[in-house]
């Protein structure tokens, strides 16, 4: 689903700090032009809040997943040269620790491609 050019994790530097819902962090924010059914965002969260969970031994209850369907709402358009394109993307602000080393974050980075 996702192309692998357009999803990174990185740290969270402080311009991202208040761009979260107040109750969950991280926010994973999925912007897909492909339609999802809603057993799929299900699916989907589901597996983005197992291996978050598992990855840095975070709550579930503090994940969050949020799906914004570009055809209805275009809340970005994207271009590759001079052409536009309709794309799938994965925006991943997380914060600063210890446990977050570039390695880890390039592992979770690979994993969610991969679903």
């Amino acid at each position: 689903m996702l192309h692998p050019d357009f999803l990174t994790a990185r740290r969270e530097s402080s311009q991202f700090k208040n761009h979260h819902h107040p109750r969950t962090m991280p926010l994973y924010d999925v912007q897909h032009v492909v339609r999802l059914t809603a057993g799929q965002k299900t699916a989907f969260a589901k597996a983005v809040a197992d291996l978050h969970t598992t990855t840095f031994e975070a709550p579930r209850s503090k994940n969050g997943c949020r799906f914004h369907d570009t055809n209805q709402d275009p809340i970005s358009e994207a271009f590759i040269g001079d052409e536009p394109r309709k794309i799938n993307r994965l925006l991943v602000p997380l914060r600063s620790g210890t446990d977050r080393s570039q390695e880890v974050l390039d592992d979770m980075t690979h994993k969610l491609v991969a679903m």
